[in-house]
């Protein structure tokens, strides 16, 4: 991921730090009321934030003492005024509590920043 520090890179940050943590808070709050979510985990959608935060409860539950690292390729944004678009490459790499690779998946992420909406600001639809 790029080092610039712009509203993109700051979201997709505190994302892989969320996941990281398992921290259903820091995870809802990065995105809007209105997120949209495709195709993720087996579900087609998940539509608002109340549907968001079941499945971060859920997944962050199911991981035991796992941890899970976010890494972010391909990253690409265009920022303009009002809103901010960004695409990248996601990986989510699971390792044991020793630190032992599990197993790992990458996506697609699209993003739309909203800086009105801060700070819950990303909907994000992964493909």
């Amino acid at each position: 991921m790029s080092t610039d520090h712009t509203p993109v890179t700051r979201a997709l940050e505190a994302y892989g730090a969320a996941v990281r943590a398992k921290d259903v808070d820091a995870f809802v709050d990065i995105h809007a009321d209105d997120v949209h979510v495709f195709d993720a985990w087996g579900r087609w959608e998940h539509v608002g934030i109340a549907a968001w935060r079941a499945m971060a409860t859920e997944w962050f539950g199911s991981l035991g003492a796992e941890l899970v690292d976010v890494a972010f390729t391909e990253v690409r944004s265009s920022i303009g005024g009002d809103v901010a678009f960004a695409s990248a490459a996601v990986t989510y790499a699971a390792t044991s509590a020793a630190g032992e690779p599990l197993r790992s998946m990458t996506n697609r992420i699209t993003a739309r920043r909203r800086p009105q909406a801060l700070p819950r600001a990303v909907s994000s639809a992964c493909r």
